[in-house]
């Protein structure tokens, strides 16, 4: 944890120059609910962190399903601000198993990223969160066959295998090669 003096903040920069990136916990309903004034009101905001072990406790809830809500509530909040969320740390040091499974349903609703409290939850967080081959593969082919139809005058495309392509269809494919690190060409005959 680190403490911001708040004329950096008001600055986004600390007197070294340095920028500071702030990223709210949410961790009760009231910071749920107030989610999207934060994000809009400060542009100094990088991204919403849920913090559920103090979520749970206001909510009075034991199990994932009373969190649903809270999660949709910020990955929107944030996504509409054009900011990620990061999901909750996962208090199990022993469960790898339940970690994966938990930080994949993270990452199928939205969240982009996922806080740790030990260095052993890194790679498999980073692993389970990093589109696999499959999925970049999928991305790549998205992009080339909405391309061909473009250089055709066409708006959308239809993949081989029926799959409907437009410009949603196309961000989504773009942000998991970020997500992947992968660069991409805009036509295969590019340097």
């Amino acid at each position: 944890m680190f403490v911001v003096p708040y004329p950096c903040v008001e600055e986004r920069s600390c007197p070294s120059g340095d920028h500071v990136p702030l990223v709210p916990l949410i961790e009760s309903a009231l910071g749920v609910e107030l989610a999207w004034e934060l994000i809009r009101e400060s542009p100094a905001i990088e991204a919403l962190a849920m913090g559920e072990a103090d979520l749970r406790a206001d909510l009075g809830v034991s199990a994932d399903e009373g969190l649903l809500y809270a999660r949709s509530r910020c990955i929107m909040a944030a996504r509409a601000g054009g900011k990620y969320a990061i999901q909750s740390v996962f208090p199990d040091l022993h469960d790898h198993a339940g970690l994966r499974t938990s930080t994949a349903l993270g990452r199928r609703i939205g969240f982009l990223g996922r806080s740790t409290i030990h260095p052993d939850q890194v790679s498999i967080v980073h692993e389970v969160l990093t589109p696999d081959q499959d999925e970049i593969a999928r991305a790549i082919r998205i992009l080339d066959e909405l391309e061909a139809a473009h250089r055709q005058g066409k708006a959308v495309a239809v993949t081989p295998d029926g799959a409907f392509v437009d410009e949603a269809v196309a961000r989504w494919a773009r942000a998991t090669l970020s997500l992947a690190n992968v660069e991409r060409r805009c036509h295969p005959t590019d340097p």
